[in-house]
C-alpha cells in the first residue's frame, strides 16, 4: 500500500506545473536606431514593435510554464514567424521562418535568449527611403 501511495505521490509532484522566468535581450550593435515589427503570417498581423537606441539593447522577461507549447522570446505575443528590422528608416531586413526566404529563427524564436543586430545585418537591407513599414 504505500507503495501504490509513493508512486503516486511521484507521479502527481512530477506532472504538476511549475514556471520559470527567463530574460531574452535582443542587441543593437550598430550605430543606427532600430525599429523590430514582429508579425503573424496568418493575415499579416502586427503582433510587436520593438524599438532599440542605437549601441543597446531590449529585454524581455518571459515565465515560461509546462503548458507553453510555443515560447514568445522577444515579443510579447505568440505566433510571430517573421520580423523586420528596419534601421533608420532607411533600411530594411527581413527574417521569415518559413518558405526558405531568409530563414533567422534565432531572431524569431530566441533559442539562445539574445540575438545581436550587427552591420551584417544592415548590409543585408534594402533601401526602403522611409517606406520601410
Amino acid at each position: 500500500m504505500k507503495r501504490i501511495a509513493l508512486i503516486c505521490w511521484v507521479f502527481f509532484v512530477s506532472c504538476t506545473e511549475t514556471s520559470e522566468d527567463i530574460f531574452f535581450a535582443l542587441h543593437n550593435d550598430t550605430d543606427k536606431a532600430i525599429e523590430l515589427r514582429a508579425f503573424e503570417s496568418k493575415g499579416g498581423k502586427l503582433l510587436d514593435v520593438i524599438n532599440i537606441l542605437p549601441f543597446s539593447q531590449h529585454q524581455q522577461k518571459q515565465t515560461i510554464g509546462f503548458s507553453d507549447t510555443q515560447s514568445r522570446a522577444f515579443y510579447s505575443e505568440f505566433g510571430v514567424d517573421s520580423v523586420r528590422v528596419i534601421f533608420d528608416m532607411s533600411k530594411v531586413t527581413v527574417y521569415t521562418g518559413y518558405n526558405n526566404q531568409s530563414i533567422n529563427l534565432e531572431i524569431i524564436y530566441g533559442d539562445n535568449r539574445e540575438y545581436r543586430i550587427t552591420n551584417e545585418d544592415f548590409s543585408k537591407g534594402m533601401e526602403c527611403n522611409n517606406n520601410c513599414r
